[in-house]
């Protein structure tokens, strides 16, 4: 699939020996991505109308991006996630979202690397490195929490952004996908606190576990006015 940098270019089809335009495309939008998850054949044209500058995603790269998706998703949520969705370019050094900012989005990083980074005492401290195919901001998306986290381009990255009502479209057709959602905050949510760690038994991660469950499955539904 391909995504438009910078430039304006035109979709165009083909019917009774005539060439029709369908749709313009500008900087972020995405195109061809039928072909890639379907291995279809391309089902229209695409046409620079101006310089265009445009960058190809391959299928190693998308499989890392849809091997990062919830299970609970059909592979049509996928696609409509992958169409709706933008794509956005950081330089080296840009900042990405900043810890304590709010958002209702999420990211997933197609090309480039990243550096996770929390603030303690005025300091910077830098706890994860993000690749291709890593998603992050998921919390901020689902819940409306703000940014636990700053996140800043370590090359240059192209990044593509799910926002909430992309999200919650899908949400409304899968009901039973905000249980799996809830259960994968609830874990991501001990291990940032270290309880997976530090509970003394089995059942006592199992109990948090389902706390953190219950609750997040309440703000998802009240957040995404389920």
């Amino acid at each position: 699939m391909f995504v438009l940098l910078r430039g304006e270019a035109n979709v165009l089809v083909s019917k009774n020996g005539s060439t029709i335009q369908v749709a313009t495309l500008n900087s972020g939008d995405c195109f061809g991505e039928m072909s890639l998850l379907t291995g279809e054949p391309r089902s229209a044209t695409v046409r620079a109308d101006r310089d265009c500058y445009v960058m190809e995603i391959g299928k190693p790269t998308m499989a890392e991006v849809l091997h990062s998706a919830p299970e609970c998703l059909a592979d049509s949520q996928i696609d409509s996630l992958v169409e709706q969705s933008r794509v956005n370019h950081f330089g080296r050094g840009e900042r990405v979202i900043r810890e304590g900012a709010e958002g209702d989005s999420m990211f997933v990083l197609l090309r480039g690397t990243a550096e996770v980074s929390i603030s303690k005492n005025g300091t910077s401290i830098p706890v994860a490195s993000l690749g291709a195919g890593d998603c992050f901001g998921e919390m901020s998306l689902l819940t409306g929490e703000r940014r636990t986290a700053t996140v800043r381009a370590e090359t240059d990255c192209h990044v593509m952004e799910i926002s909430k009502p992309v999200m919650a479209e899908v949400l409304r057709d899968s009901p039973d996908c905000l249980e799996r959602l809830s259960e994968l905050l609830a874990r991501r949510k001990m291990e940032n606190e270290g309880v997976l760690r530090e509970a003394a038994s089995q059942a006592q991660n199992e109990t948090k576990e389902r706390e953190y469950t219950a609750s997040f499955l309440h703000r998802l539904r009240t957040f995404f006015e389920l």
